[in-house]
């Protein structure tokens, strides 16, 4: 098949779309890709219509992106140019909107002038020099409706839809914002039966919009003699789960961005792996889980999972693989290695509401937020304070819920520059020692205020953190939890005070058995001023005390299994889904993996176990 440009009407009306010609000769007929194109070709009784390219014309036509955002001073100029056989490259220019068009192709030219003199010193070498013009026997200029533009024409008003770039025999039609792939990466763990998403790093179009295909190496890398791979296609879905039969062989994924608000399509990447495809370890205990979350949840219930992951950042240490998790080996520490079997295990639970913590940012942008949102979930991350890249992220099914508004906060920060939290700050300031250890720390809270899509005029405020860990800071965390909660209270209030109905799910690690302050804080709603964690055995860092009281009805979604964290030499519960036992009931539980699958090699993370932590599944149903 034949690509052509439209003339004429057509053209102008449609900024120089391309069609697919049936034929290709003094005239065509078009397959008309476009409704409007269609309605125009009926409405004036046209029966053909003519083409700039037949068969014995040497012009080419190829595509050039210009990146222009409004809020930005540049845009930027992409294509991939190819000459006389020699191998292609692409071009990036940045340049001033206001600059003249003429300053913008002097530029071009010369960087082109780098590439061909490049081109013949490697032909040279061969003893094989093609023609090759020099920069001023190549003319390069930029055309709108069969004219050429000025040199004094500005970048933002020569580079828009419809121009074209003329290299020499050459024409580039101009795409502003047109949807590009800039990476596509294959990740380097591929196992059986878990699957694999591409990383890319896109513009214009999203993962969903892509049109992706798989292929398989038709030989083995152990077969593979000569280093010549050809591929074999597998599949045309977005995500690809390895079988048996691809064991020892490589993949390669080609990706086909497309903007469908826009109808364009853009230039077609490909990527190929960097290992072979790998046995896995088989099946995992969070498979036996995921047998009672086969289906979606019906109306007016809601599954909900937190899960502490275990970032990558306190997990890829020698201190980690030779202190905290001896017992695990090092290849399942990786992160690469425990990205698929937590993908895998998270999509299974077919939940409404994902509250993860320790979530690594690159984590989060590479794989959690574009893998998750083919499964209908739109994401948000809240990082710790400082420079630490990991922190919490909140998950919700677009089909049961939409963002209404976000009220995160770091706690340290708050009860300093917060009125509402003066009887604190006045507390911690008898005790210089605790005050600096407190507002030294980095821990948020994340709080997305969503609306239900399945109970008419229902709010639903979802809470998520992760608590100090240290054992014997129960007084920091029984601070932490009563700057929470005050926060949470203010918002409820605020959206109450508005007439609007809102309830609460609160998520997380709270790095707090049953029996401690925290949760009998959350669940009875005080805690005393002489209550003992306020007093850690003499410690410097004791405190008199205060009295905390909320005005919430929680209970544990979960209830209070034996253990929700298990490491060499210590299990204990320390993550929780607190929900509003005014508005919600349990309807279902997940269970626990069975002990003896936890301890089956020693602990927790492990092989089959991506996590020290084991997800907490319950489904809540809303009361009538």
């Amino acid at each position: 098949m034949q690509r052509c440009l439209v003339l004429g009407v057509g053209r102008r009306l449609l900024n120089n779309q391309l069609f697919t010609a049936r034929t290709c000769s003094q005239c065509c007929t078009v397959t008309e890709r476009s409704a409007a194109l269609s309605h125009y070709i009926h409405r004036h009784q046209v029966t053909r219509v003519f083409c700039v390219l037949s068969c014995n014309n040497n012009m080419s036509f190829n595509n050039l992106n210009v990146t222009c955002l409004p809020d930005d001073e540049t845009l930027k100029i992409s294509f991939e140019y190819s000459h006389n056989g020699l191998p292609a490259r692409n071009f990036n220019l940045q340049r001033n909107k206001n600059e003249l068009l003429g300053q913008s192709l002097l530029r071009l030219r010369a960087n082109m002038s780098r590439f061909l003199n490049k081109c013949k010193k490697k032909k040279k070498e061969r003893n094989a020099i093609p023609k090759v013009e020099d920069e001023d026997a190549l003319p390069i200029s930029v055309w709108r409706d069969d004219h050429q533009l000025s040199d004094t024409t500005p970048n933002v008003e020569a580079w828009t839809a419809g121009s074209e770039l003329h290299i020499g025999d050459k024409v580039f039609h101009v795409l502003v914002n047109g949807p590009a792939v800039n990476k596509l990466i294959i990740p380097s763990s591929m196992m059986v039966n878990f699957p694999v998403y591409i990383q890319m790093d896109c513009e214009f179009t999203d993962i969903t919009q892509c049109t992706v295909t798989w292929y398989r190496a038709t030989k083995k890398d152990s077969e593979n003699t000569d280093g010549v791979r050809e591929w074999q296609e597998m599949s045309s879905s977005t995500v690809y789960s390895p079988t048996m039969a691809d064991m020892g062989h490589r993949l390669k994924v080609k990706c086909v961005p497309q903007n469908m608000e826009r109808n364009l399509i853009g230039k077609a990447v490909t990527a190929e792996s960097s290992s072979v495809v790998n046995a896995g370890p088989g099946y995992c205990p969070f498979e036996t889980r995921h047998q009672f979350t086969k289906e979606k949840t019906d109306e007016l219930r809601i599954r909900v999972v937190t899960y502490n992951i275990l970032a990558d950042l306190y997990s890829d240490s020698d201190f980690s693989r030779e202190q905290l998790y001896p017992y695990c080996p090092a290849y399942a520490l990786n992160i690469h290695y425990r990205t698929p079997l937590l993908l895998k295990e998270i999509t299974g639970y077919n939940a409404d509401l994902i509250c993860l913590q320790e979530v690594d940012k690159k984590v989060f942008e590479h794989d959690l937020l574009p893998d998750l949102s083919l499964s209908g979930f739109e994401g948000l991350l809240c990082l710790k304070a400082g420079q630490v890249p990991e922190g919490s992220a909140t998950f919700f099914n677009k089909s049961k819920f939409k963002l209404v508004d976000k009220h995160d906060i770091v706690l340290s920060e708050i009860i300093e520059s917060d009125s509402r939290f003066k009887d604190i700050l006045n507390l911690l300031e008898c005790n210089e020692q605790l005050m600096h250890k407190v507002l030294q720390k980095q821990t948020i809270q994340q709080v997305s205020i969503l609306e239900s899509l399945d109970k008419s005029g229902q709010l639903l405020c979802v809470a998520n953190t992760h608590l100090y860990f240290y054992p014997t800071a129960d007084n920091i965390r029984l601070i932490q939890i009563a700057v929470c909660m005050k926060h949470i209270e203010h918002i409820i209030e605020k959206y109450k005070s508005k007439g609007q109905n809102i309830s609460l799910v609160f998520c997380g690690d709270f790095n707090s058995d049953p029996e401690r302050g925290v949760n009998l804080f959350m669940t009875t709603g005080s805690i005393a001023a002489d209550f003992k964690e306020w007093k850690l055995n003499g410690s410097t860092d004791s405190i008199l005390g205060m009295n905390l009281n909320h005005f919430l009805s929680l209970s544990s979604g979960c209830g209070y299994p034996v253990y929700t964290n298990y490491v060499g030499g210590f299990n204990a519960t320390l993550d929780y889904i607190f929900y509003d036992n005014t508005c919600f009931d349990v309807a279902e539980v997940v269970p626990l993996p069975d002990d003896s699958e936890v301890v089956l090699h020693t602990a927790l993370p492990s092989v089959v176990f991506p996590s020290d932590h084991i997800a907490q599944i319950c489904t809540l149903k809303w009361k009538q």
